[in-house]
């Protein structure tokens, strides 16, 4: 029989990096969030120059909120101060759970909250989009919104996006409400009979395709880490299974398990094939070396 998939609990606070261009509403939300004025906001971008930590309780679930500057183009930043408030965002990203993408509804999503979607989809970091001053947007539904973010912001396309009026404490709670159950998302551990048996469908449902004539074959599959969920898949041609087909499998992992966090894929060669290529590459090693010493008697 399947056991069933487990996710492991957290053991300590849940850290969130609020990130985000300049001046959309990261400060205003940490105090929206917390109740309590404790930091600086300003209609001016670049108030908060470093990272400040605010500790927050909320349902059984404890969290560390990080307020960080506002990530700006390279281009932009004119003064050291500022490059340093930057680098302290990125690294706050690094060193969070969860990133909390903050956009303007009023600006659509730009290059940069695309790059910062992105680090958090390399650094592994879940990832929420909040879209802030909902309230001011006029004859668009939350549809429309998320397909342009799925376009605009293509790194979060599978991230969760949350409507908020922060300044007015508006729906502020699903966004620790959805930060909660991806931090848990990211923990998920699947068993390997489930995993083998959605294998067995995706191979049969779309066969992976010929590659040089021979046929790519995935034999086994097996969860080898979590935060973020990392697969492996035993195959005879690791190195020739082409993106798209990996994309494939990605989804079909996101949709199996309702996963809306970062996936990792490791292919692998059977261990035995190995084995069988260095046999053959000692041999004729072997081979090699009986041909010069005949040579020297002569």
């Amino acid at each position: 029989d399947d056991e069933e998939p487990e996710s492991e609990e957290p053991a300590g606070p849940i850290r969130l990096a609020i990130v985000g261009r300049p001046n959309v509403g990261k400060s205003t939300l940490v105090n929206a969030l917390t109740g309590k004025n404790r930091l600086i906001t300003s209609e001016l971008s670049g108030t908060t120059r470093d990272p400040i930590d605010t500790e927050l309780a909320w349902n059984d679930h404890r969290f560390i909120l990080t307020d960080t500057a506002g990530i700006r183009r390279k281009a932009t930043i004119a003064h050291r101060v500022e490059q340093f408030a930057v680098f302290g965002a990125l690294k706050t990203i690094e060193r969070s759970d969860v990133a909390i993408l903050l956009l303007d509804a009023t600006e659509p999503a730009v290059e940069q909250d695309a790059r910062i979607a992105g680090l958090a989809e390399e650094k592994g970091r879940a990832l929420v989009i909040v879209v802030n001053k909902w309230d001011k947007v006029k004859g668009k539904r939350e549809e429309e919104f998320r397909a342009d973010l799925k376009y605009l912001v293509k790194f979060g396309a599978y991230a969760p996006v949350v409507f908020i009026w922060a300044l007015h404490a508006s729906k502020i709670e699903k966004v620790l409400e959805v930060a909660s159950l991806l931090h848990s998302q990211n923990q998920f551990r699947a068993s390997t009979p489930k995993l083998n048996k959605l294998l067995e469908h995706i191979t049969t449902e779309h066969p992976a395709p010929m590659t040089a004539g021979r046929a790519l074959r995935l034999y086994y599959a097996a969860q080898v880490a979590s935060s973020p969920p990392t697969f492996m898949f035993v195959s005879n041609m690791p190195q020739a299974i082409p993106d798209r087909y990996k994309r494939y499998i990605v989804n079909q992992l996101r949709k199996t398990f309702d996963l809306k966090v970062p996936i990792r894929l490791v292919f692998r060669e059977r261990p035995g094939k190995a084995k069988r290529a260095a046999t053959v590459a000692q041999m004729k090693q072997r081979q090699l070396h009986g041909k010069k010493k005949s040579k020297r008697a002569k």
